[in-house]
């Protein structure tokens, strides 16, 4: 029914690499009668996010919906209609190009609209005249967000906050919200792990691990470079394994993978990381603790807490945190040392993504509140 028709705005769907956005994207497709508009973002930190509709596909059924394609640089996505001509909307519309199980695009349609980060709200709302009530804003952290912008939130609109700081720049600006820490990371039944997998005694090689699609200066390559260096300088005789993923410097003892589409990487993680390490700083404004995908999958995360946050996440004492390098190098030491401590570790941080990461945690809450949206 068109009046309980819901309007995602986004920058990437549908695309391969985010877990986090595709788990959310799709429990909403399959929730709710749903559309997506798409600013669509090209590279990012050198990294090409392109649109990869057939991926998507496998996970979940794509097959009513068509592109109505308003960016002429995305007629190439005409293969995917059948019998209707999504590039007949050329140019009639800001944005890059719309899915739909319609053959039509207006905004009146839509009881809801959804706008993952808020620099798609602010830019969608300078494009279009829409009643503010009606938008909800998942506030991942960076994409328009800053925790200490002065720059207020409308209280028009109602909002998702993943992180603490957002929840206290939330209260702040007096603006309706709803908490959902972390972000999204299951799908609608998917299996949870309960207990970690026990892959590697003492003695065996000791696989760390650093990921980041982002840009290498903000999200701590260089001091990767550091630790990996000085522990094989310190440690010789350990068999420990550093690799890195995405973004980082190809120097050795560091062995540089490309980017890996999540699924891919989500089976990496299992079958070969053990310790995933997050080393990011104040210099942009990041959710936390980032590496959770590595946790999903038994990894014990060693992270930075720059903004002090642990404290204020249930179990948030079950992820080890580190600031020096030193630090981070010694808690490696302990988890190459001491495999019990090292399934110890796993077993916390299963308990910390299975309280926060669940589906009822995460998109079940966001399904509850357009949920009433739409009833109102």
């Amino acid at each position: 029914m068109k009046d309980n028709k819901i309007l995602i705005v986004d920058g990437m769907f549908p695309n391969k690499f985010a877990s986090w956005r595709n788990c959310e994207i799709i429990a909403l497709i399959e929730e709710f009668d749903t559309d997506i508009f798409v600013y669509k973002g090209t590279t990012w930190a050198g990294i090409d996010f392109e649109v990869d509709y057939e991926y998507i596909s496998q996970l979940t059924n794509l097959s009513e919906y068509k592109f109505i394609i308003f960016d002429p640089a995305y007629n190439f996505l005409q293969k995917f209609n059948s019998s209707f001509d999504g590039t007949a909307f050329n140019g009639k519309s800001p944005g890059s190009y719309l899915l739909t199980k319609g053959y039509d695009y207006n905004l009146e349609d839509y009881k809801v609209i959804y706008h993952i980060f808020l620099g798609n709200l602010i830019r969608f709302n300078e494009d279009f005249q829409v009643v503010g009530s009606k938008q909800i804003c998942h506030l991942y952290p960076g994409g328009g967000l800053g925790f200490q912008m002065n720059k207020k939130l409308s209280p028009e609109h109602t909002y998702v906050s993943t992180h603490p700081l957002t929840s206290d720049k939330c209260k702040r600006d007096g603006v309706e919200f709803i908490e959902t820490y972390v972000a999204p990371q299951v799908m609608r039944n998917e299996a949870q792990f309960t207990k970690p997998k026990i892959k590697s005694t003492k003695g065996d090689e000791l696989v760390v691990c650093f990921a980041s699609l982002g840009y290498a200066k903000e999200k701590g390559a260089k001091k990767y470079v550091a630790i990996s260096i000085l522990y094989k300088i310190i440690f010789p005789w350990h068999n420990v394994r550093f690799l890195a993923i995405g973004n980082c410097y190809d120097i050795f003892p560091i062995e540089l993978l490309p980017p890996m589409d999540f699924k891919n990487l989500e089976r990496f993680y299992f079958s070969k990381i053990d310790v995933q390490l997050n080393l990011m700083s104040k210099i942009a404004t990041n959710g936390w603790p980032l590496g959770i995908e590595a946790v999903k999958q038994g990894a014990v995360l060693i992270t930075s807490d720059p903004n002090k946050v642990a404290k204020r996440y249930v179990y948030g004492s079950n992820i080890q945190t580190a600031r020096r390098t030193y630090e981070f190098i010694l808690r490696i030491r302990k988890m190459y040392s001491n495999r019990d401590e090292l399934y110890l570790w796993r077993a916390k941080g299963l308990e910390f993504f299975n309280y926060h990461c669940s589906f009822e945690k995460q998109q079940g809450k966001v399904i509850n509140l357009i949920a009433e949206q739409l009833q109102s």
